[in-house]
């Protein structure tokens, strides 16, 4: 945490949704203790909108069709490429997850994102497959 704040005090560190069965609370509770941020607490708490489902619709699409059956959640997007960086950000997701994105490039996404660095939106790397 140190090392992060020492480069951008803004930027926080979320953990991941998925835990040991039977110690989400206290997992979650450490990773705050640590001076982290909890992501979500259950699927519920946002629509994910993953790699699967963008063979069918765009992101764009996406998007829309999920803020409008589920208004109010977070609507958080996997992209792999800059290019669905933009798409995502033009669309207007809550949280960009640089799925698969070599943490080299995420500088690059988020000023594609933002057009300023450091980040304004959630960007996190998953390494789930």
């Amino acid at each position: 945490m140190a090392a992060v704040r020492a480069v951008d005090p803004r930027v926080r560190i979320l953990d991941t949704r998925k835990t040991t069965p039977g110690l989400r609370a206290l997992e979650k509770a450490a990773v705050r203790a640590g001076g982290g941020n909890n992501h979500r607490a259950s699927l519920s708490d946002a629509v994910l909108i993953k790699d699967n489902h963008l063979g069918a619709l765009g992101i764009t699409e996406a998007v829309s069709r999920a803020r409008s059956l589920w208004p109010g959640r977070m609507v958080e997007v996997e992209c792999e490429s800059l290019q669905q960086v933009d798409e995502a950000t033009r669309a207007r997701a809550t949280v960009l997850l640089l799925d698969n994105m070599s943490p080299r490039r995420w500088p690059s996404a988020w000023r594609w994102s933002t057009g300023s660095s450091p980040p304004r939106r959630h960007c996190s790397r998953s390494r789930a497959g």
